[in-house]
């Protein structure tokens, strides 16, 4: 398996981000999590290194 650079991983979890898009879910819980992963996309897009094993194992974890 190749190993992604800095800018592929970001585009990754950019098209992640783009594919939750921004609707909201008729219930309120699922409308919690789809917020809160978009949340941990975003900081992950802000320094992808650091986050991307974090964001993955939270969003497994749930």
């Amino acid at each position: 398996m190749p190993k992604l650079t800095k800018e592929e991983v970001s585009e990754r979890l950019e098209a992640a981000l783009a594919m939750l898009g921004e609707e909201e879910c008729e219930d309120g819980q699922s409308n919690l999590k789809i917020n809160w992963v978009r949340s941990l996309l975003n900081r992950a897009i802000q320094d992808p290194v650091v986050m991307v094993d974090k964001v993955a194992n939270d969003i497994v974890a749930r």
